[in-house]
């Protein structure tokens, strides 16, 4: 039952009636007939309610659900089904009827709407979830570099810039044309000067906090030109451009994976590597000894990314796998690689 609520706003009075939920639509169309103020004096409770009304009207109830969406039903909601049809009980609340699945010799079963969940609409809403998951964990690690700054060895990414601090110098790598054959992509390495004469590791530390506080390409260099104006001999920048298709594109991370059999895998859009040791015996006296072998890709444009893919999809198996299985995985890959 619906509980409606209206105040008498010249007596003061409050009039308080239940209603069932399918009778809902055709009191709330008395109800628009009323000043607004009478309702609660809440403007919003029209269009409140019949969102309510539109849940519950038997006609309505395609609005969520459709004969032959896929549902979870059960204690647990982990039993699958499918919608046959809608109808009422003697009570006049909607009921549906669902077929299980796989079918088999269960009969349907019968029981109310709030008893189930739209299959699809758990898949939209994890889908929602994860995008909105995926952006707050971004933004928490924006403001966590944006505290601590880049540090050595580490690269930073965000919208169309790539930003990578080695020892001495940071390598910005403009992400727009990335990966794009027949395009070029901006580089620039922004260093201090010789002619600096603070402590050059805190000069580098104090760059680290501030690059992130941009998140383009030419507004990096906007900043960097702004202290140079200020300190015409304090930064050195160098500028170049290289071929798109040997930048990796952005969003794309370096994968580095030491596999409990002992490989050592490198893997990028661009190009893979995997270091195969085995420990050989030494001559008679001497202690036995390592010997490497190295593999990569005979043609590493076109076969790094199908590498890359398999490999960011299957890192539990990847794990797993010897040098004898990876050979044999390039081989069903149709991958020609090289070793040493």
């Amino acid at each position: 039952m619906v509980q409606i609520r209206q105040r008498d706003a010249d007596q003061g009075s409050m009039k308080v009636w239940s209603v069932q939920p399918s009778d809902l639509p055709k009191v709330l169309q008395g109800l628009k007939n009323l000043p607004i103020e009478t309702l609660l004096g809440e403007p919003e409770i029209i269009p409140v309610a019949e969102k309510v009304a539109w849940r519950y009207a038997p006609e309505k109830v395609g609005a969520f659900f459709n004969v032959g969406d896929l549902i979870l039903y059960g204690k647990y909601k982990n039993k699958k089904g499918r919608i046959v049809q809608f109808s009422t009980n003697d009570k006049g609340q909607p009921i549906v009827e669902i077929e299980p699945i796989p079918k088999g010799r269960k009969k349907n079963k019968v029981m109310g709407l709030f008893k189930i969940w739209n299959v699809a609409v758990i898949e939209q809403t994890q889908k929602v979830k994860e995008a909105h998951m995926n952006l707050v964990a971004q933004r928490v690690a924006d403001r966590y570099i944006s505290a601590m700054g880049i540090g050595m060895g580490r690269t930073w990414e965000i919208d169309s810039v790539r930003v990578h601090r080695y020892r001495d110098h940071f390598k910005v790598t403009d992400l727009t044309n990335a990966g794009k054959r027949g395009k070029r992509v901006r580089v620039m390495t922004i260093a201090p000067t010789y002619y600096y004469k603070g402590d050059h590791d805190e000069w580098m530390e104090r760059m680290g906090k501030a690059i992130p506080e941009y998140n383009s390409y030419d507004k990096i260099k906007g900043f960097i030109k702004d202290v140079l104006v200020d300190a015409p001999n304090e930064i050195q920048i160098d500028e170049s451009e290289v071929r798109g298709v040997d930048v990796n594109p952005g969003g794309t991370t370096k994968i580095t994976l030491t596999t409990g059999t002992g490989l050592e895998i490198t893997s990028e859009p661009m190009d893979f590597m995997v270091r195969s040791r085995v420990m050989m015996p030494g001559p008679t006296g001497k202690p036995s000894f390592a010997q490497d072998t190295l593999y990569w890709p005979s043609n590493k444009k076109r076969d790094s990314p199908i590498f890359y893919n398999w490999l960011k999809a299957n890192m539990a198996q990847a794990n797993r796998m010897t040098i004898t299985d990876f050979r044999k995985l390039w081989d069903d890959l149709k991958i020609p690689y090289d070793y040493h």
